[in-house]
């Protein structure tokens, strides 16, 4: 079986220069409806205080797409931030006399807030450079990564610069007038920001050269060939494809079965055979949109990016996370605007974003009429939610997996068809 990063050089490759198919939605939060929503929200309130579900309706919020990319363009941005972070890696290592460090010893530690568009390029292009990473979410974890050599810490970050003042007021990570940290045994840890110039806009640098008139088919391919020779990943991944199979892809860290934290590795060939797996039980292809709901640093989201690569499906993402969050009709709302086919989250998640919201305002369906595949799991699945699908023709999968293995490795699956009409 070939690894993530051979399966990302197929990915890379492809010519797509004239597809015009969406590979990446990217929504956010609309604001500008919020206070409208607040009003009428609050005049209900004051009709009936009585009503939950009105209540609900207060916290939640709307989503609208913010930009769309094509497959190509998608390339182009992956092959950009790879660039970028191989250039950095390069001068860190030149800095300390390590210039023939195999690039698959760097770790990565990801530090953003939420699914967005910048992690799912972020998390494909250390895919195709066969760079191990996590996402790290609470300060126990940095410590354990960053500063705890028991953990193989982590050579460099990738963070943005709305995560700039959680890192330097809750973590001391950055200063102003330095990205780099000094951790221990004399190491320097890089953090790649937009400040520094390491991560520039990747989307909106691949925007501009797809739609320049020179960036024709042969343009295309010179410009591709020539960045994976720079990267070394056609040497790297033919040569070394059987060994780099069984290497580390990435880090989640979990409670676990006997709830002592711990940090369970993913390798390159068990995250693919998972994408593949997935791929088959769940139909995605071409036509799907698979809406990135799950926690960044909850391993299905994870999963869920490597399935719409390997299925050639589209992926929808939501900024910010606090928006996803504050519960109401919110997961709903986002999931009717992305016209998702395809979601997984769980089923505490489900219920808490108005999925079980009797509204019945999505012409005469309770659930979004576009969602194909429905997968929860990590809890118990209550029967209401079970009840809820009966009328929509939708396939709900109850996955399962042991926690230590992060990937669900099993399902049952619930097709609850229409009831005919008399």
């Amino acid at each position: 079986m070939s690894s993530p990063g051979s399966l990302m050089i197929h990915w890379i490759t492809e010519d797509v220069t004239n597809d015009t198919s969406i590979a990446l939605y990217a929504f956010e939060e609309e604001r500008e409806q919020q206070q409208q929503q607040h009003q009428e929200a609050s005049k209900k309130n004051n009709n009936n205080t009585s009503n939950h579900k009105t209540s609900l309706s207060f916290s939640s919020c709307s989503f609208k797409l913010e930009q769309k990319y094509t497959r190509f363009e998608m390339q182009l941005a992956v092959l950009f931030t790879s660039q970028n972070i191989h250039q950095t890696l390069k001068v860190k290592r030149k800095a300390q006399n390590e210039e023939s460090i195999e690039r698959r010893k760097e770790r990565c530690a990801i530090f953003m807030d939420s699914s967005s568009k910048y992690f799912v390029v972020t998390i494909l292009a250390l895919f195709l450079l066969e760079i191990e990473f996590t996402c790290v979410e609470t300060s126990e974890e940095v410590r354990a990564l960053v500063f705890d050599e028991r953990w193989n810490p982590c050579t460099f970050a990738v963070a943005f610069e709305r995560d700039r003042t959680f890192l330097e007021e809750t973590l001391g990570l950055l200063t102003s007038e330095n990205d780099a940290k000094k951790v221990g045994g004399g190491k320097e840890f890089v953090i790649l920001t937009e400040k520094s110039s390491a991560l520039r806009e990747p989307l909106d640098d691949a925007r501009m050269m797809s739609s320049s008139k020179g960036c024709h088919v042969g343009a295309r391919d010179a410009f591709v060939r020539k960045a994976m020779e720079d990267l070394n990943l056609f040497s790297s991944s033919s040569a070394n494809n059987n060994n780099n199979a069984a290497t580390t892809a990435y880090v989640c860290f979990t409670s676990g079965t006997t709830g002592r934290p711990k940090g369970v590795k993913t390798t390159r060939e068990n995250i693919e055979a998972y994408a593949r797996a997935k791929v088959k039980n769940e139909k995605l292809d071409a036509s799907s949109i698979v809406a990135l709901v799950s926690a960044h640093v909850f391993d299905p989201c994870i999963g869920d990016i490597a399935s719409a690569i390997v299925g050639k499906s589209a992926i929808a993402t939501f900024s910010s996370r606090a928006a996803l969050m504050r519960g109401g009709n919110a997961l709903r709302n986002a999931l009717v605007a992305s016209r998702a086919t395809h979601v997984c989250c769980t089923p505490s998640f489900w219920e808490f974003g108005g999925m079980l919201d009797d509204d019945d305002d999505d012409n005469g369906l309770l659930l979004p009429k576009h969602l194909k595949f429905v997968s929860l799991g990590g809890e118990k699945m209550s029967k209401s939610i079970k009840d809820s699908f009966r009328e929509s023709g939708i396939t709900l999968l109850n996955v399962y997996g042991v926690t230590e293995a992060t990937v669900y490795q099993t399902s049952r699956k619930f097709q609850l068809p229409r009831q005919k009409k008399k």
